[in-house]
């Protein structure tokens, strides 16, 4: 098994940069610049490390497909050098972060390891290979001593230490077991690349090469450097869920503040706004003394104006509650068929005078729906003044209620107005869309609040529509609510 190993580096060495790269381009893609956990400050260390180190690897690959040459191994060393820089970078500063709580020996030897560090080992590596025979080689084996080795130690180490004294504010993301795997996987990857080398590149700990670690184990190292390249892939980009999680948390908290914002200022613009409308209508009505034709018209046109504002924040007030999952919701049993007559009752004066045709389907034997009873009544209200509202007149709009699938209970409300392009099918239920603002007056707010609605009630609601032929606004709701 060993021997076809060896046989097939070219193999290893793919997954092996693979593994790196990916884990690089996954940290690269994820904005991490605003999290409160300061590990996102230096993840970009190790990105760059993926990456460069997986174009390592390949090139390795390239060496045994075309061949060595000098040029590809100066090249190779190049890349290979820069990797294990922000590999030792990336250790440095991990092993640093939370130094301000570790024991006074701890600390100490973590405030040794200044920037200066790092230029250090570059320092010694050039000085040591200038002055042996056989440059590329030695500096080959030192670049592993000196910047692969320590980086990967002090990365490992950086794992536990980190998540140890993050614990609190780590735990509820359940990602211990990535720590602990990337640090021991780094660990032994600090060995596995950083102390066995090649035989003939000048290493010093000459019983720690490749083809001695073949004979005692008969596996190559490549094999075991790529079990860990995975390994630490893995943990890294499972660990970066950390930062997904705080962001949508971070966006959650955001809309629940703005909800409420929206919702106290409604509410405070509410007051102010009846009282004015209930002023308007007094001096309009002449309760307050008389008034000629033009000024009753302006007085009209400001009540009309405040009217329109009042269900402006009404709708505000109501959607801000739906989004901040503050709704009240008072269940009851009740008759659907019996509500949606009543209302239709109501509206008996609007549909006639617009001169249109209501037909009414209600299956019998539904049995009662366990709601609320006000809300529910609400969405049928928006849909029917919708339906109203976009039907020309002379034209017909039709209601029906039957069962539907297990035990479900299906709302539609039909009309035969202009229709909504599919590309609309998604988007009329949003905030402030409306598919023909120029023409109809509204806030843009009733159907994202009717779809709230229905899904407080666990329920689904959805439009079949064909331009010039009309709409079908269709809700099911559960009879019962869990």
């Amino acid at each position: 098994m060993g021997a076809i190993l060896k046989n097939n580096l070219e193999a290893v060495y793919f997954i092996y940069g693979l593994a790196f790269f990916t884990m690089g381009i996954v940290i690269f893609s994820h904005t991490v610049s605003k999290s409160k956990f300061r590990l996102a400050g230096i993840l970009g260390f190790l990105g760059w490390f993926g990456l460069i180190h997986g174009i390592n690897e390949w090139l390795d690959n390239l060496a045994i497909i075309k061949g060595r040459s000098d040029f590809l191994d100066s090249v190779r060393l190049f890349v290979l050098s820069i990797s294990f820089v922000f590999l030792f970078e990336f250790g440095r500063q991990f092993f640093r972060l939370e130094r301000q709580k570790y024991p006074a020996g701890l600390k100490k030897f973590a405030d040794l390891l200044t920037g200066a560090t790092t230029l250090i080992a570059i320092t010694t590596i050039c000085i040591i290979s200038v002055f042996n025979q056989g440059l590329l080689k030695t500096w080959s084996a030192w670049t592993r001593y000196l910047l692969a080795f320590p980086g990967g130690v002090l990365s490992g180490i950086g794992f536990f230490l980190y998540y140890k004294y993050e614990e609190a504010a780590l735990a509820p993301f359940k990602v211990k077991k990535y720590f602990l795997a990337a640090g021991i996987s780094f660990l032994a990857y600090a060995i596995l690349a950083g102390l066995i080398v090649n035989k003939s590149r000048g290493g010093v700990l000459t019983f720690l090469n490749d083809e001695y670690f073949f004979s005692i184990i008969a596996i190559p190292t490549q094999v075991f450097r790529a079990l860990c390249a995975i390994t630490i892939g893995w943990s890294i980009i499972s660990i970066l869920g950390i930062f997904r999680s705080e962001i949508i948390k971070n966006l959650e908290e955001i809309n629940n503040r703005k909800s409420d914002f929206v919702a106290n200022v409604s509410h405070e613009f509410k007051n102010p706004l009846t009282a004015i409308k209930e002023s308007l209508a007094i001096v309009t009505e002449g309760l307050a003394g008389e008034i000629n034709a033009e000024q009753k018209s302006i007085l009209e046109a400001g009540k009309q104006s405040t009217e329109r504002l009042i269900r402006l924040v009404t709708d505000l007030l109501d959607l801000a509650k739906i989004e901040s999952g503050k709704t009240n919701m008072r269940k009851e049993q009740f008759e659907m068929g019996l509500l949606i007559t009543e209302i239709l009752n109501n509206y008996a004066n609007e549909i006639s005078k617009k001169q249109l045709t209501l037909k009414i389907n209600i299956e019998q034997g539904i049995g009662p729906i366990q709601a609320d009873r006000d809300k529910i009544s609400q969405v049928i209200i928006n849909l029917l003044n919708n339906a109203i509202k976009y039907t020309p007149g002379g034209g017909s709009i039709t209601v029906q209620l039957a069962k539907g699938p297990d035990k479900d209970m299906r709302f539609e409300i039909s009309d035969t107005g202009p229709g909504v392009a599919k590309e609309y099918f998604g988007k009329i239920f949003d905030k402030f869309e409306r598919v023909a603002a120029e023409k109809y007056e509204g806030t843009g707010l009733g159907l994202s609040i009717v779809k709230g609605i229905v899904e407080l009630h666990k329920g689904k609601i959805w439009i079949e529509s064909e331009i010039g032929k009309g709409s079908k606004l269709i809700f099911i709701l559960p009879k019962t609510q869990g």
